[in-house]
């Protein structure tokens, strides 16, 4: 039995919330370092500072524009990824899924062979697309993922 699926990919606001909570979690601990409210520290400037950016960073990844993504599961085994880069000038790659993917009922962490991993909540897919996305990758996961010698390696 073959499973064919051809889901575009959304950014997920879930995602950006956490991202965003993040971000603040860092900004209020850079000023809290600088105010000194955690007491004395070693450095406080430069960590502060430090905290500050990265908070910066992970707020403005989260509010970035993402490119559109379309994930195909064309039968046992293959899966393209479509990934528009710029406008008008998209690239499809197949892509094999790793044994470190997690598919969970309501987040599905895909980590692929060369390409960068993915994460996707129920909201990153069109309503009534993700069941049946986690349905097709645990079929492809059940015949066609191999564990990683690497990963038996560290065992």
């Amino acid at each position: 039995m073959t499973i064919a699926v051809s889901v575009p990919l959304v950014p997920s606001r879930t995602l950006r919330r956490l991202v965003l909570g993040f971000a603040a979690v860092c900004m209020g601990m850079a000023a809290a370092l600088a105010s000194g409210w955690l007491g004395p520290s070693t450095w406080p400037a430069a960590t502060a500072t430090l905290c500050l950016l990265a908070g910066l960073a992970l707020a403005k990844s989260a509010i970035a524009r993402l490119t559109a993504r379309t994930l195909d599961v064309c039968g046992p085994g293959r899966l393209t990824l479509t990934v528009q880069q710029e406008v008008g000038t998209t690239h499809r790659m197949q892509v094999r899924l790793l044994a470190e993917s997690t598919l969970w009922p309501g987040l599905l962490v895909l980590r692929f062979d060369g390409a960068p991993a993915l994460v996707l909540f129920g909201d990153s897919v069109p309503a009534g697309q993700f069941r049946r996305l986690a349905v097709a990758l645990r079929a492809v996961a059940s015949k066609a993922v191999e564990p990683s010698e690497k990963y038996y390696k560290n065992l």
